[in-house]
């Protein structure tokens, strides 16, 4: 995850957006993604068996809970 890629408009490997979908609904996985992205922490933390776990586990929850439906009848973004 090197920020000249994002610049390229290239799209996001399985990995990244693993892990950006979990920092969008997990404190501490947000957390880790942001001090990789202020260089506090290493790109290869977010590798560990640890890190990757978590984010497949909130990842997963997200998807099996239902999103609200709002009044209109068409579904929240």
């Amino acid at each position: 995850m090197v920020t000249i890629d994002y610049s390229r408009r290239r799209s996001l490997n399985g990995l990244e957006r693993l892990m950006y979908g979990a920092a969008g609904r997990d404190q501490r996985s947000a957390d880790r993604v942001a001090a990789v992205g202020s260089r506090t922490r290493s790109p290869l933390s977010l590798l560990t068996p640890a890190a990757l776990a978590r984010a497949v586990v909130v990842n997963r929850r997200a998807r099996a809970t239902p999103r609200p439906v709002v009044a209109s009848g068409t579904r929240e973004t």
